[in-house]
């Protein structure tokens, strides 16, 4: 639900006012700069096609000739009935369009198509009624493609960009209502059913730097951030269970001869920050607090979280499967919820036999990257960044069959050779000298009570080793969808995947259905919030990801999750502080 739907009928009208005046008062601005874009654009050959209409207005009021003048004056012009004619396209045609096509999942281009013909429409309309008006012609068109006089087919790729613009303009409008609708959470107790599920992901809370020095992704500000945040969820009445979607605590992010704290020990050298009292408020006052395991926790088990019980409740460990089956919404809708690591080769939980305590080759990629912490790596590098620098290594490498192996197997020795000598070397160049890393260096491995084989450490070179099957194994199963998900969008497909076969005779049918969602998938992982609308599926639903809470390249500030529960139908929203 949207801020302004909350407000009266007065209210809201008001609200349309202001837009109105905003639309119409920066594209009468953008008109006086059209000219000038326009001479611009039909003397650079590869977009010249966009620029061929024949823009003018009526010869009476003698204002022709600013076609005439140079492009370097930089004037332009533009009747004051345009800011009502731009306002009323935008506030009456594109707005609602944009707004319903957004929960449709219309593709882009699609999109782009109808509100070009929602622009068209209204010009041509909105032309013949300020001809009746004024008596002058404030704009027509001249030339091929012209269609009743005040408006064009030659204009209609300008209006196809246009249109797909004005989605952040409203976007950016929005942005506004969903501030007030944070700044009231944070301030109110809240009201109304308590009917909202918040899923946070990634906070990856690590190693706790000395001194406040920066420790792995969690220090300084984000701590701050975490702090607003549970402290919003533990006072709003309207929440009634808290899911952390996994990469919560991290033990991952250690340099490779130092020993990672246990989950356990991690919470314990928090127990004094800013964020516990209010995350044990968070347990105390909410029905359940859960937690789904990621990569980067994947050792945790309830009896770590002991150290966060308060009043005999504790948050409970739970597999999303199991979360799954006991949660469906009160209008039907199935909340499928993980991490989304599983569908990654790099940080799947590995359960081939030689796998090194099932820990997935990119925990030791994430051990080999973080010995440039706090170190001379500069700004900006990241474990995804590493990884592509160490794709373009290995791409060119020369892969040779040798005698008594399937050229599978040796391909697969040699992938994970080349890529951690990649990586290493990587790594070196952001290294001193008596840092650098190679193949004996040890990588102490996690002390995990019950998991334990009585092996402190491996070497680099053991783990060349014991990885070696990874990419045959992988080629031969595809027991993942991807090679590495951690992308922007990298979780896109294999959520799409949940919802079953695409079929877009579904698509159709649904456009003007209001049925409630079928399905809710829910994950974390890449560090980068999204929201898409799945309709064209054998099942209709929602794909949100929480995106994250720690320092990250990918979005700006943390962000999150809220389903709200409805009999009639559920929603889902992204939040930002």
């Amino acid at each position: 639900m949207r801020y302004d739907h909350l407000k009266s009928w007065w209210k809201r009208a008001r609200q349309g006012l202001f837009r109105f005046c905003i639309y119409g008062a920066l594209l009468v601005a953008g008109e006086v700069a059209f000219y000038t874009i326009t001479k611009v654009g039909r003397i650079i050959p590869q977009i010249s096609f966009l620029f061929q209409y024949e823009w003018l207005v009526d010869p009476k009021l003698e204002l022709g000739h600013i076609w005439d003048i140079e492009i370097h004056t930089l004037f332009g012009q533009a009747s004051l009935y345009m800011f009502f004619v731009y306002a009323t396209i935008c506030v009456f045609g594109l707005e609602p369009a944009y707004r319903f096509m957004k929960k449709k999942d219309v593709p882009l281009i699609l999109r782009g198509i109808v509100y070009m013909f929602i622009i068209l429409g209204l010009e041509c309309a909105l032309g013949w009624v300020l001809v009746w008006l004024t008596g002058c012609q404030i704009w027509y068109y001249r030339g091929p493609g012209t269609i009743w006089v005040y408006t064009s087919w030659a204009i209609a790729p300008m209006w196809f960009i246009c249109g797909l613009i004005s989605e952040n303009v409203i976007n950016l409008i929005d942005s506004f209502d969903e501030l007030k609708m944070n700044v009231y959470g944070i301030a109110q107790t809240g009201s109304g059913p308590k009917n909202q599920i918040v899923f946070i992901s990634d906070v990856h809370i690590g190693p706790r730097g000395r001194d406040g020095a920066d420790a792995g992704w969690f220090f300084g500000v984000y701590e701050v951030y975490l702090t607003i945040l549970l402290h919003k969820i533990s006072h709003d009445r309207r929440v009634r269970e808290l899911v952390f979607v996994g990469d919560l605590f991290d033990d991952w992010l250690y340099p490779p001869e130092t020993r990672p704290l246990s989950i356990r020990e991690t919470i314990a050298s928090w127990r004094d920050s800013l964020f516990m009292a209010p995350l044990r408020a968070c347990i105390e006052k909410l029905d359940a607090v859960w937690y789904i395991s990621g990569n980067h926790d994947m050792h945790v088990r309830q009896d770590d979280l002991e150290e966060l019980a308060v009043g005999g409740k504790n948050m409970r460990l739970v597999d999303h499967l199991e979360f799954e089956k006991s949660h469906v919404l009160s209008c039907g809708t199935v909340l499928a919820v993980e991490h989304g690591h599983e569908a990654d080769f790099f940080n799947a939980t590995d359960r081939h036999p030689e796998a090194i305590r099932h820990l997935p080759l990119g925990y030791f990629v994430a051990r080999i990257f973080a010995a440039t912490e706090s170190q001379t790596a500069g700004p900006g590098v990241t474990v995804d960044k590493l990884l592509r620098a160490a794709y373009s290594r290995v791409g060119t490498a020369t892969l040779v069959d040798k005698g008594g192996e399937s050229r599978k197997s040796r391909m697969g020795q040699l992938f994970i050779r080349f890529f951690i000598d990649a990586l290493l070397a990587y790594v070196n160049g952001k290294l001193p000298d008596e840092r650098h890393l190679n193949n004996r260096t040890r990588i102490y491995l996690p002390s995990v009570t019950g998991q334990d084989d009585g092996q402190d450490y491996v070497t680099v070179r053991q783990v060349k080793e014991c990885y070696s099957w990874l990419l045959e194994d992988w080629l031969k199963t595809r027991s993942t969808s991807f090679f590495v998900a951690t992308g922007k969008n990298g979780l896109e497909g294999y959520a799409r995947e949940k919802f079953g076969p695409r079929d877009w005779k579904l698509w159709f049918s649904r456009l003007f259905s209001g049925k409630p969602d079928d399905l809710f998938v829910i994950m974390g992982h890449t560090h980068s919030s999204r929201l898409e609308y799945v309709m064209d599926r054998q099942r209709q639903g929602v794909y949100a990801n929480t995106g994250a809470i720690c320092k990250n390249d990918k979005q700006r500030g943390p962000s999150w999750v809220v389903v709200t529960d409805s009999p009639k139908r559920a929603r889902v929203r992204v939040k930002k502080l």
